[in-house]
Protein backbone atom coordinates (compact mmCIF):
# COMPACT_ATOMS: atom_id res chain seq x y z
CA UNK A 1 0.00 0.00 0.00
CA UNK A 2 2.64 2.54 1.04
CA UNK A 3 5.43 3.50 -1.36
CA UNK A 4 7.36 6.24 0.44
CA UNK A 5 8.38 7.01 4.01
CA UNK A 6 9.59 10.45 5.11
CA UNK A 7 11.61 10.74 8.31
CA UNK A 8 12.14 13.80 10.42
CA UNK A 9 15.77 13.70 11.53
CA UNK A 10 16.47 15.25 14.96
CA UNK A 11 14.56 13.39 17.65
CA UNK A 12 13.20 10.87 15.14
CA UNK A 13 15.60 9.22 12.69
CA UNK A 14 18.63 10.34 14.71
CA UNK A 15 19.20 8.92 18.16
CA UNK A 16 20.46 10.88 21.15
CA UNK A 17 24.01 10.68 19.75
CA UNK A 18 22.84 12.23 16.47
CA UNK A 19 23.43 8.92 14.70
CA UNK A 20 21.25 6.53 12.68
CA UNK A 21 20.98 3.18 14.43
CA UNK A 22 22.27 0.05 12.74
CA UNK A 23 18.87 -1.66 12.68
CA UNK A 24 17.30 1.41 11.09
CA UNK A 25 20.04 1.52 8.45
CA UNK A 26 19.40 -2.13 7.66
CA UNK A 27 15.66 -1.56 7.32
CA UNK A 28 16.21 1.45 5.03
CA UNK A 29 18.43 -0.72 2.83
CA UNK A 30 15.79 -3.47 2.78
CA UNK A 31 13.01 -1.02 1.94
CA UNK A 32 15.00 0.39 -0.99
CA UNK A 33 15.74 -3.11 -2.28
CA UNK A 34 11.99 -3.69 -2.40
CA UNK A 35 11.40 -0.55 -4.45
CA UNK A 36 10.30 1.74 -1.60
CA UNK A 37 11.42 5.36 -1.37
CA UNK A 38 12.95 6.70 1.84
CA UNK A 39 13.45 10.47 2.25
CA UNK A 40 14.55 12.92 4.92
CA UNK A 41 11.91 15.46 5.98
CA UNK A 42 13.74 17.92 8.16
CA UNK A 43 14.14 21.44 9.44
CA UNK A 44 17.82 21.08 8.59
CA UNK A 45 19.34 22.76 5.58
CA UNK A 46 21.12 20.65 2.93
CA UNK A 47 24.61 21.23 4.32
CA UNK A 48 23.42 19.91 7.70
CA UNK A 49 22.80 16.53 6.08
CA UNK A 50 26.57 16.14 5.88
CA UNK A 51 27.69 12.62 6.84
CA UNK A 52 24.26 11.01 6.80
CA UNK A 53 23.96 10.15 3.08
CA UNK A 54 27.09 8.04 3.51
CA UNK A 55 25.35 6.06 6.26
CA UNK A 56 22.15 5.58 4.24
CA UNK A 57 23.10 5.96 0.55
CA UNK A 58 19.66 4.68 -0.42
CA UNK A 59 18.19 8.08 0.55
CA UNK A 60 18.35 10.36 -2.49
CA UNK A 61 15.87 13.14 -1.68
CA UNK A 62 15.37 15.45 1.27
CA UNK A 63 12.64 17.91 2.19
CA UNK A 64 14.74 20.60 3.90
CA UNK A 65 14.17 23.82 5.82
CA UNK A 66 10.68 22.68 6.90
CA UNK A 67 9.62 22.32 3.26
CA UNK A 68 11.21 25.44 1.80
CA UNK A 69 13.72 23.36 -0.22
CA UNK A 70 13.44 20.05 -2.04
CA UNK A 71 16.99 18.75 -2.34
CA UNK A 72 18.44 16.07 -4.62
CA UNK A 73 21.26 14.65 -2.50
CA UNK A 74 22.84 12.70 -5.33
CA UNK A 75 22.90 15.63 -7.75
CA UNK A 76 23.50 18.23 -5.01
CA UNK A 77 20.87 20.60 -6.37
CA UNK A 78 17.57 22.23 -5.48
CA UNK A 79 14.45 20.85 -7.10
CA UNK A 80 12.36 23.62 -5.53
CA UNK A 81 12.81 26.54 -3.15
CA UNK A 82 10.70 29.33 -1.65
CA UNK A 83 12.51 32.27 -0.04
CA UNK A 84 11.29 34.64 2.64
CA UNK A 85 10.72 38.15 1.34
CA UNK A 86 13.15 40.85 2.57
CA UNK A 87 10.25 42.80 4.07
CA UNK A 88 9.14 39.81 6.15
CA UNK A 89 12.68 39.13 7.31
CA UNK A 90 12.91 42.70 8.59
CA UNK A 91 9.57 42.42 10.38
CA UNK A 92 10.58 39.13 12.01
CA UNK A 93 13.68 40.73 13.51
CA UNK A 94 11.77 43.84 14.67
CA UNK A 95 8.94 41.88 16.29
CA UNK A 96 11.41 39.50 17.95
CA UNK A 97 12.89 42.38 19.90
CA UNK A 98 13.38 43.08 22.79
CA UNK A 99 14.32 39.44 23.45
CA UNK A 100 18.07 38.73 23.38
CA UNK A 101 17.86 36.20 20.53
CA UNK A 102 20.44 34.78 18.13
CA UNK A 103 19.63 34.74 14.40
CA UNK A 104 20.25 31.72 12.21
CA UNK A 105 19.47 31.77 8.47
CA UNK A 106 19.17 28.87 6.06
CA UNK A 107 19.57 28.45 2.31
CA UNK A 108 21.41 25.32 1.14
CA UNK A 109 23.97 26.46 3.72
CA UNK A 110 23.46 27.84 7.23
CA UNK A 111 24.51 31.19 8.59
CA UNK A 112 24.71 32.76 12.03
CA UNK A 113 25.13 36.32 13.08
CA UNK A 114 28.37 36.95 14.98
CA UNK A 115 28.38 34.94 18.20
CA UNK A 116 30.46 33.07 20.74
CA UNK A 117 30.05 29.44 21.75
CA UNK A 118 28.62 30.69 25.04
CA UNK A 119 25.90 32.45 22.99
CA UNK A 120 25.05 29.12 21.34
CA UNK A 121 24.70 27.46 24.73
CA UNK A 122 22.75 30.42 26.14
CA UNK A 123 19.98 30.01 23.57
CA UNK A 124 19.63 26.26 24.13
CA UNK A 125 21.28 24.81 21.03
CA UNK A 126 24.58 23.75 22.56
CA UNK A 127 24.00 20.12 21.53
CA UNK A 128 24.60 21.19 17.92
CA UNK A 129 27.95 22.88 18.60
CA UNK A 130 30.09 20.12 17.02
CA UNK A 131 28.11 20.43 13.79
CA UNK A 132 28.16 24.23 13.85
CA UNK A 133 31.93 24.29 14.32
CA UNK A 134 32.28 22.18 11.21
CA UNK A 135 29.57 23.52 8.91
CA UNK A 136 28.18 26.91 9.92
CA UNK A 137 29.23 30.27 8.48
CA UNK A 138 29.27 33.51 10.45
CA UNK A 139 28.02 36.62 8.66
CA UNK A 140 29.34 39.92 10.01
CA UNK A 141 26.62 42.55 10.46
CA UNK A 142 23.88 40.05 9.56
CA UNK A 143 21.12 42.17 11.12
CA UNK A 144 22.18 45.15 9.03
CA UNK A 145 22.18 43.01 5.87
CA UNK A 146 18.67 41.78 6.71
CA UNK A 147 17.52 45.36 7.30
CA UNK A 148 18.91 46.33 3.88
CA UNK A 149 17.21 43.37 2.17
CA UNK A 150 20.55 41.92 1.12
CA UNK A 151 20.24 38.39 2.50
CA UNK A 152 17.33 36.36 1.05
CA UNK A 153 16.96 32.91 2.64
CA UNK A 154 14.44 30.07 2.66
CA UNK A 155 14.18 29.79 6.44
CA UNK A 156 15.04 31.97 9.41
CA UNK A 157 15.29 31.03 13.08
CA UNK A 158 15.32 33.16 16.20
CA UNK A 159 16.94 31.21 19.04
CA UNK A 160 15.61 32.56 22.32
CA UNK A 161 17.39 32.59 25.72
CA UNK A 162 14.76 30.51 27.48
CA UNK A 163 11.14 29.34 27.30
CA UNK A 164 9.67 32.52 28.76
CA UNK A 165 11.38 34.66 26.11
CA UNK A 166 10.10 32.28 23.44
CA UNK A 167 6.54 32.53 24.77
CA UNK A 168 6.63 36.33 24.87
CA UNK A 169 7.98 36.52 21.33
CA UNK A 170 5.48 33.97 20.04
CA UNK A 171 2.61 35.99 21.47
CA UNK A 172 3.82 39.08 19.62
CA UNK A 173 4.17 37.15 16.36
CA UNK A 174 0.71 35.65 16.71
CA UNK A 175 -0.73 39.14 17.28
CA UNK A 176 1.13 40.52 14.23
CA UNK A 177 -0.41 37.85 11.98
CA UNK A 178 2.41 37.89 9.43
CA UNK A 179 2.01 35.77 6.25
CA UNK A 180 4.56 33.25 7.52
CA UNK A 181 4.63 29.78 9.01
CA UNK A 182 5.98 29.75 12.57
CA UNK A 183 7.24 26.54 14.11
CA UNK A 184 8.49 25.85 17.62
CA UNK A 185 11.82 23.97 17.61
CA UNK A 186 14.67 23.02 19.94
CA UNK A 187 12.57 23.95 23.00
CA UNK A 188 13.20 27.72 22.80
CA UNK A 189 13.52 28.51 19.08
CA UNK A 190 11.06 29.91 16.55
CA UNK A 191 11.48 29.01 12.86
CA UNK A 192 9.96 31.03 10.02
CA UNK A 193 9.14 30.17 6.41
CA UNK A 194 6.76 31.76 3.93
CA UNK A 195 3.05 31.12 4.45
CA UNK A 196 2.10 27.72 3.09
CA UNK A 197 5.66 26.40 3.31
CA UNK A 198 5.56 23.41 5.64
CA UNK A 199 6.92 19.89 5.77
CA UNK A 200 3.47 18.73 4.69
CA UNK A 201 3.50 20.95 1.60
CA UNK A 202 7.05 19.80 0.87
CA UNK A 203 6.03 16.17 1.15
CA UNK A 204 3.09 16.73 -1.19
CA UNK A 205 5.31 18.52 -3.72
CA UNK A 206 8.00 15.80 -3.60
CA UNK A 207 5.37 13.10 -4.10
CA UNK A 208 4.21 14.99 -7.20
CA UNK A 209 7.79 15.11 -8.52
CA UNK A 210 8.23 11.38 -7.90
CA UNK A 211 4.73 10.58 -9.23
CA UNK A 212 3.75 8.90 -5.97
CA UNK A 213 0.29 9.61 -4.52
CA UNK A 214 0.70 11.42 -1.21
CA UNK A 215 -1.88 8.98 0.14
CA UNK A 216 0.78 6.28 -0.44
CA UNK A 217 3.27 8.08 1.83
CA UNK A 218 4.14 7.75 5.51
CA UNK A 219 5.57 10.57 7.60
CA UNK A 220 7.34 9.99 10.92
CA UNK A 221 8.11 12.74 13.43
CA UNK A 222 8.24 13.98 16.99
CA UNK A 223 7.57 17.73 17.26
CA UNK A 224 5.37 20.60 16.11
CA UNK A 225 7.21 21.20 12.85
CA UNK A 226 6.32 17.61 11.83
CA UNK A 227 2.59 18.10 12.32
CA UNK A 228 1.79 19.14 8.74
CA UNK A 229 3.73 16.21 7.29
CA UNK A 230 1.93 13.71 9.53
CA UNK A 231 -1.43 15.20 8.51
CA UNK A 232 -0.58 15.33 4.79
CA UNK A 233 0.71 11.76 4.55
CA UNK A 234 -1.43 8.70 4.08
CA UNK A 235 -0.21 7.62 7.52
CA UNK A 236 1.35 9.80 10.19
CA UNK A 237 3.53 8.06 12.79
CA UNK A 238 4.89 9.46 16.05
CA UNK A 239 8.02 8.09 17.66
CA UNK A 240 7.77 7.18 21.34
CA UNK A 241 9.58 10.33 22.46
CA UNK A 242 7.25 12.61 20.48
CA UNK A 243 5.27 15.37 22.17
CA UNK A 244 1.79 14.49 23.38
CA UNK A 245 0.26 16.80 20.76
CA UNK A 246 1.98 14.89 17.95
CA UNK A 247 0.98 11.52 19.40
CA UNK A 248 -2.64 12.68 19.45
CA UNK A 249 -2.73 13.32 15.70
CA UNK A 250 -0.67 10.27 14.72
CA UNK A 251 -2.24 7.18 13.24
CA UNK A 252 0.36 5.03 15.00
CA UNK A 253 3.08 5.31 17.65
CA UNK A 254 6.35 3.38 17.49
CA UNK A 255 9.36 3.04 19.80
CA UNK A 256 11.45 6.10 20.62
CA UNK A 257 14.43 7.35 18.65
CA UNK A 258 16.90 5.50 20.89
CA UNK A 259 15.10 2.17 20.43
CA UNK A 260 14.77 1.80 16.64
CA UNK A 261 11.37 3.43 16.28
CA UNK A 262 12.08 4.25 12.63
CA UNK A 263 13.09 0.65 11.91
CA UNK A 264 9.77 -0.40 13.45
CA UNK A 265 7.90 2.08 11.25
CA UNK A 266 9.48 0.62 8.11
CA UNK A 267 9.03 -3.00 9.09
CA UNK A 268 5.48 -2.77 10.43
CA UNK A 269 3.92 -0.11 8.18
CA UNK A 270 5.99 0.49 5.02
CA UNK A 271 6.74 -3.19 4.44
CA UNK A 272 3.87 -4.65 6.39
CA UNK A 273 1.86 -5.22 3.24
CA UNK A 274 4.73 -6.84 1.36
Amino acid sequence: MYQLIAFDMDGTLLDSRKDIGLKTREMIKKAASLGKTVVFCTGRTPIELSGYPEKVPEVRYSICNNGAILWDIREQKKLYSNTLSPELMRKIVHIGLPEDFLIQCYTENMYFEEHTEDDIRRVGIGEYLPMYRKLACTVPHLREKIEAGEFPVEKMALHMPGPEAEKRARARFDAADLPVEIKHANNTSLEFTMKGVTKGAGLTRLCEVLKIPVSASIAVGDLDNDRDALLAAGLGIAVGNASDDIKKIAGAVVADNDHDGCAEAIEKYLLGDE
